[in-house]
């Protein structure tokens, strides 16, 4: 499959920011994401990076094990 430049940067994007959550690199995760982010998950929203820092730590405790398959 051929990607558009700007598909393919948003794939090298999503790429890199799993690679950083395999690495347990928290740090290069939140630095390729907007700091005013706005994620919906089931609980409500979370606003801004401090939010979503606070949410990755949660979801850490709830799932020891996550894999992601990235096609």
């Amino acid at each position: 499959m051929t990607y558009t430049p700007t598909e393919q940067a948003n794939i090298d994007i999503v790429r890199t920011y799993f690679a950083a959550e395999e690495r347990g690199d928290r740090e290069a995760q939140l630095e390729l994401l907007a700091p005013d982010i706005v994620v919906h998950l089931g609980t409500g929203l979370v606003r801004g990076q401090a939010a979503f820092r606070e949410a990755l730590a949660a979801a850490e405790t709830l799932f020891q094990s996550q894999n992601h398959d990235i096609l």
